[in-house]
């Protein structure tokens, strides 16, 4: 059957891309487009608001440095990078839309039912294929377009976006890979944009933008770096990005050791994993989540943990088997540090290592100070 909401993002699509189009041309870049800000007025029309995180660009040069913001599961990966770009926008817009076709959000732990990682494609079409839903082949064609991973496969710009739905022309295919061209760099400041409450909303309350599917859940906090103690998490970023797991286990060690001021100890007990800021333990966990998407990060290893303890209290054997479920043990032994697999294909929770233990010389489970640093770091309130 058809969706009856396919007319719908046909709808969103006419009225957003114009905006985008109008903004884009003004020079800035609106960087967290999602379904939470838009909203529909009394007679139909949608509007793109909060544009708090909003970046100015050189229009010429159409490009822009900035920090990484934007929220998981709709910036694309050159924004969580620190880079954008009007295509940017146009990312952000067709997870939008997928999202809003088959009602299907970013998971409390990051982890996302639209993305295939070991295909690294959205599998939105087939989402819907099992409920029976059938979009038409026009839409399936743009909206894969604008949710290419590679900035240069994707729409550049609102226009190009129009001019392919007016068009009447047989859909193409998909050009190949070309060569990435050199953007170059800018420096320039964030600017803030703001509608006065005539322009945005003519009435008391606005309403959801599809009122036939469910409302999205309460998004993740948005992805910037953020620190109560001014810790700079830029360089893990860049290992976990590159894929550098190694590098970027090593790097959450020495962080967490700072942050708990045990860094000249080396090791971390049950006092200073609770003087850990809990702004800043979610950062960590959040850069993990994401960049691993959803595989490795103290949030999925507390789920594991609490799906083992049960109602039980923690003792060896439920540590050992924790241990057996993210693969710190083989053959009932337990892994030297350089026995452990740094990729993402890992089983799951596997990474970051738990840094309270020794490694090197053997994960020491059977003292107590481990199993109970263990369990109070996997038990904290953050993740």
């Amino acid at each position: 059957m058809t969706d009856p909401s396919e007319a719908k993002i046909w709808d969103l699509l006419k009225q957003l891309l114009p905006v985008l189009q109008f903004i884009h041309q003004a020079g800035v870049i609106h960087r967290d487009l999602k379904p939470e800000n838009i909203i529909r007025k009394p007679d139909g029309t949608l509007v793109l608001i909060d544009f708090g995180v909003s970046k100015q660009l050189a229009v010429r040069e159409g490009a822009a440095i900035a920090t990484v913001t934007g929220t998981p599961g709709y910036a694309p990966l050159e924004q969580m990078r620190g880079r954008v770009y009007p295509a940017s926008d146009l990312y952000s817009l067709g997870l939008t839309c997928i999202r809003l076709l088959v009602g299907c959000w970013l998971n409390a732990d990051g982890s996302d039912d639209l993305y295939d990682p070991l295909s690294g494609s959205w599998i939105w079409e087939k989402k819907l294929s099992d409920r029976g839903i059938r979009v038409g082949d026009r839409l399936v064609f743009i909206l894969n377009k604008l949710l290419q991973e590679q900035l240069v496969r994707r729409y550049q710009s609102a226009s190009e976006v129009l001019d392919s739905i007016a068009s009447d022309r047989q859909i193409p295919e998909l050009p190949e890979f070309p060569e990435l061209p050199e953007f170059p760099s800018l420096t320039i400041p964030t600017i803030s944009v703001k509608f006065t409450p005539e322009s945005v909303l003519n009435s008391a309350k606005p309403k959801m933008l599809f009122s036939t599917l469910p409302p999205p859940p309460k998004p993740p906090l948005k992805m910037f770096l953020a620190s109560e103690v001014g810790m700079d998490y830029r360089g893990l970023g860049e290992y976990l990005i590159e894929g550098k797991w190694q590098d970027a286990d090593r790097e959450t060690t020495n962080l967490i050791l700072k942050l708990a001021g045990r860094d000249r100890v080396g090791w971390l007990d049950c006092d200073s994993i609770a003087r850990i800021p809990t702004t800043d333990l979610k950062t960590l966990n959040r850069l993990w989540v994401i960049y691993s998407q959803g595989r490795f990060g103290f949030g999925v290893q507390k789920r594991i943990w609490l799906e083992i303890l049960g109602k039980e209290n923690p003792n060896a054997h439920s540590v050992k088997a924790f241990g057996d479920r993210v693969g710190w043990r083989r053959g009932n032994r337990w892994l030297y540090y350089e026995q452990i697999t740094f990729a993402r294909g890992a089983e799951i929770g596997h990474l970051p290592l738990h840094f309270t233990a020794r490694w090197g010389q053997g994960f020491h489970v059977f003292c107590g100070w481990c199993l109970r640093t263990l369990n109070a770091l996997l038990c904290r309130e953050e993740f």
